[in-house]
């Protein structure tokens, strides 16, 4: 009786120790998986460097005025705080999980000095803020899309390489040597620009086929409903745009040469770079009613559910915007360096 009873147990033990290996690794999936089809962060801010990025009231961001280390805050712009000394760009939110571009220089990471890896792609669990490498290479570029994510490392034996990974199974997969920056999505594939001959591209994910979408000199190629912007080079980098359904003509929306701008449901936020008449102005989508935000140089215009937030070019000094504001206020925006 003994002897059964023994193997018994035996058995019911080996059976639990199977479905905990076969079951549990789904769980994790399960927990793991990011909704199909959404985005990272929003095209236009991650074309602008990805510095902000809001999830269920927070908003993470990449602090300029304490060297971009990562801290957070309330959506209203409140309770700011430290998360960590990684200096980061690129943000983009998964279900569980934020990832991160780290890029510490010797300067700044002196309070991270054991670090084992001065740059890389970061996640960092939403609860408890803990923080694992996802890849240590050094990356330029990442955008999130569902569970794919598209990032360019580089490494000196081999140069920038287009890299694939499956955020769920942390498997990468090198694509292609070209110079392909990923911009947006669209369903299964990504919009890109190629520097070489300034077209619009867009791809599968595993890079196998590609199509032109338009042909021209485009930079900054961003996706936003069925429209796609960019920066005319051949035209003075105006704003222009096309519509998916007619992709052979552009629309030029402003014939100021721009540096930089963020599409959201309302207006279209762009950095006049001319000179003497340079400056942050605002338009509806349609093209009309321009409005001047702020005379000078300004980059990294990052949208978050209540504010537009950008720095002053060549400085550390920050401000925002209010969206809801039919006439701006600028505000400055430069929360003072904290330890964690």
């Amino acid at each position: 009786m003994r002897k059964k009873i023994l193997i018994f147990t035996l058995l019911f033990f080996a059976a639990m120790v199977l479905i905990y290996n076969i079951c549990l690794p789904k769980i994790r999936e399960g927990q793991q998986k990011n909704t199909a089809g959404s985005l990272g962060n929003t095209p236009c801010n991650t074309i602008n460097n990805g510095l902000f990025y809001e999830k269920d009231h927070t908003i993470y961001f990449s602090n300029w005025a304490d060297q971009n280390h990562l801290y957070k805050m309330n959506s209203d712009g409140s309770h700011i705080e430290k998360i960590n000394d990684d200096s980061v760009s690129f943000l983009n939110g998964s279900k569980n999980f934020l990832y991160y571009i780290k890029t510490n220089t010797a300067s700044n990471s002196r309070e991270n000095f054991f670090a084992f890896a001065q740059y890389g792609i970061i996640k960092m669990k939403y609860k408890n803020e803990k923080t694992s490498t996802v890849d240590n290479h050094v990356t330029k570029s990442m955008c999130l899309y569902g569970n794919d994510l598209l990032y360019q490392s580089y490494d000196k034996k081999t140069g920038i390489t287009l890299t694939h990974m499956n955020i769920v199974k942390e498997k990468s997969t090198a694509l292609t040597k070209d110079n392909v920056v990923p911009t947006s999505f669209g369903s299964d594939v990504f919009y890109y620009f190629n520097p070489l001959n300034q077209n619009i591209y867009q791809s599968d994910f595993n890079y196998k086929h590609q199509m032109a979408v338009y042909e021209g000199s485009a930079y900054n190629p961003v996706r936003m409903g069925n429209y796609i912007y960019f920066l005319d080079i051949s035209n003075n980098y105006a704003l222009e745009r096309i519509d998916l359904t007619n992709a052979n003509e552009a629309t030029t929306l402003t014939s100021e040469r721009c540096s930089t701008f963020n599409v959201t449901k309302d207006y279209i936020f762009y950095q006049v770079d001319d000179k003497e008449n340079s400056g942050l102005k605002r338009m509806d989508l349609s093209g009309d009613n321009v409005v001047l935000i702020k005379p000078g140089n300004y980059r990294n215009l990052n949208v978050t559910s209540n504010f537009l937030f950008f720095q002053e070019f060549g400085t550390s000094n920050g401000y925002y915007i209010k969206l809801k504001d039919s006439t701006p206020t600028v505000q400055a925006f430069a929360p003072k360096a904290s330890k964690k």
